[in-house]
């Protein structure tokens, strides 16, 4: 997938249709579709479609699925499922959660709708997954981790793993 940029002011402000690759910007950053890769702003990150990889800024917003990291020094917020880290300095909010998640939101974790199948730690104030309410520190289906571990080393898995590489 290439990049389509519809306009860029070097190191301030960016809007693209689909990226992938690294990308850093001091104010603000628009990903229309996709993003494929690190996404490094000092103010705010806006995903209108799914996210694979590093989100870094004051707030990230997701509309879509979140599969990576999301680093804010305020707020993420994930219209979509969530897999992999998200991490704030004050809160996180995900719809969902796919596989396996860590949240630390100084104040406040929220997951709207649990999944059985999956594995959350939630550290912070307020702690939230779907009906469940916990303070400072909630672990939520660790009976899932061996089924999780499992199926990341399937040999369906690492080959179509694989295979992305090699596009």
């Amino acid at each position: 997938m290439t990049e389509q940029k519809y306009l860029k002011i070097p190191f301030i402000w960016s809007k693209y249709k689909t990226f992938s690759g690294a990308d850093f910007n001091l104010l603000y950053k628009n990903v229309e579709g996709d993003s494929k890769g690190a996404n490094i702003t000092l103010f705010e990150n806006e995903i209108d479609g799914d996210s694979k990889g590093a989100n870094i800024a004051w707030v990230n917003l997701i509309k879509g699925d979140s599969k990576g990291t999301n680093i804010a020094g305020l707020v993420n917020k994930i219209d979509g499922d969530s897999k992999g880290a998200n991490i704030a300095g004050v809160f996180n909010y995900s719809k969902g959660v796919k596989d396996f998640l860590f949240q630390y939101g100084t104040l406040a974790n929220i997951i709207k709708e649990e999944n059985k199948d999956a594995f959350v730690l939630q550290a912070g104030l307020y702690n939230e997954l779907g009906d469940n309410y916990f303070p400072f520190i909630q672990i939520y289906g660790l009976k899932n981790v061996p089924k999780l571990i499992k199926n990341a080393f399937k040999k369906r898995n690492l080959e179509d793993k694989l295979e992305g590489e090699q596009k």
